[in-house]
Formats: structure tokens, C-alpha cells, sequence
């Protein structure tokens, strides 16, 4: 008869799932530079969704050189296993002059 004993010292770091998508702003919305603004990093590790925002820069003593960041969001807790994670985008409607929408991510 034999057996083993596993114990998990540290929490999982790989990313299981990333995918891109305009939550925390709408699509061709404008930054306080004059630019605009790049979909956001969503990623989802063993139980954890993380929304990542991309930010651009340009530094004064860098010369033309643009700098770009990922700024942690939000992050939300899950219960339970993802399987797969899908973005849902809002159908344009030309008929009418509403505000773009934000996406959706289906787990």
C-alpha cells in the first residue's frame, strides 16, 4: 500500500485564460492626453479575475519614446473553475445616437 501527502505552499501564479475588452471605458473614448484609450487587460488566474488598464506615457527625458504600463483595476474573487471566457460586444446601432457601451465577458 502506498500513498502521498501534498500540500500547496504557494497560490498558483500562471495565467490560466487573458482576453481583451473595453470594461472600465467605451471604445474610441478619449484620455486626458488627447489620445485614445487601449482595451484593457482582463486575465484570470485559479479563482481570480484581474482587469488591467494599459496606460500610455510620454516622459519628458526620454526624448519620442512612449512608455507603456499595466495598472491593476480591479480584482474579483471567483467560486468555482472557468472553463472558457468569451467578450460580448454591444451591436452597433446606426439607426440611433446612443453612446457607445462598454463590453461584456461571459465566464
Amino acid at each position: 500500500m502506498s500513498f502521498s501527502i501534498c500540500k500547496e505552499l504557494h497560490a498558483p501564479t500562471g495565467v490560466e485564460y487573458c482576453v481583451s475588452a473595453y470594461l472600465t471605458h467605451v471604445k474610441g473614448g478619449e484620455d486626458g492626453d488627447g489620445g485614445t484609450y487601449l482595451p484593457d487587460l482582463i486575465t484570470v488566474k485559479d479563482g481570480l479575475l484581474e482587469v488591467f488598464s494599459v496606460r500610455r506615457s510620454l516622459p519628458e527625458n526620454s526624448g519620442d519614446a512612449e512608455v507603456t504600463k499595466l495598472e491593476l483595476m480591479a480584482e474579483y474573487p471567483l467560486h468555482g473553475t472557468v472553463q472558457s471566457i468569451s467578450v460580448l460586444q454591444p451591436r452597433p446601432n446606426a439607426s440611433s445616437k446612443r453612446k457607445p457601451k462598454r463590453d461584456a465577458l461571459l465566464l
